[in-house]
């Protein structure tokens, strides 16, 4: 992403958006590319977590995801685009006030995920779902881009590790 390969011509015959992430499936055509984390988690886990699980635990597990989706990747992929310096100007237009409004959303978001973890082994309960996944990608992104977890969030960092 950093080296532009996602607006390539090859990449934008698979996902004409140029976002991330691409899943290109066997055939390779444009047909078989799934373009959103939530939808590649799904291809993989459809039959063993959503179809055996109750409603309401489907509806908890795709609650947690959005609010990864929402409340900490979209502030830090905010962050990313709107004040990422030199990479990104010539692409996007970038503003500072955004930049820094989603920091500090970010960094308000995980220390209210650091309390809940202070509960619970993983982000939707007990077992690695797609919320977690969603928000490893969103930390990660964060760490190398300006929005670190901040190192007095224990559950958080624990959590990460």
């Amino acid at each position: 992403m950093l080296k532009g390969e996602n607006k390539s011509p090859d990449y934008l015959s698979k996902n004409p958006m140029g976002t991330m992430p691409l899943l290109e499936l066997d055939d390779g055509t444009k047909s078989q590319s799934l373009w959103r984390s939530a939808d590649i988690w799904k291809s993989f886990t459809q039959t063993r977590l959503f179809s055996e699980r109750r409603r309401l635990n489907r509806a908890l597990i795709e609650m947690w995801n959005r609010r990864m989706e929402l409340e900490l990747l979209r502030p830090i992929t905010d962050n990313f685009l709107a004040f990422v310096g030199v990479s990104y100007k010539e692409r996007l237009t970038q503003v500072a006030d955004i930049a820094h409004h989603g920091r500090m959303h970010a960094q308000a978001r995980m220390r209210w995920l650091n309390g809940e973890l202070a509960m619970r082994r993983c982000i939707a309960g007990e077992s690695i779902l797609n919320a977690d996944i969603t928000a490893q990608c969103a930390l990660i992104l964060g760490k190398n881009t300006g929005t670190p977890i901040p190192d007095d969030l224990q559950h958080l960092v624990r959590w990460v590790q």
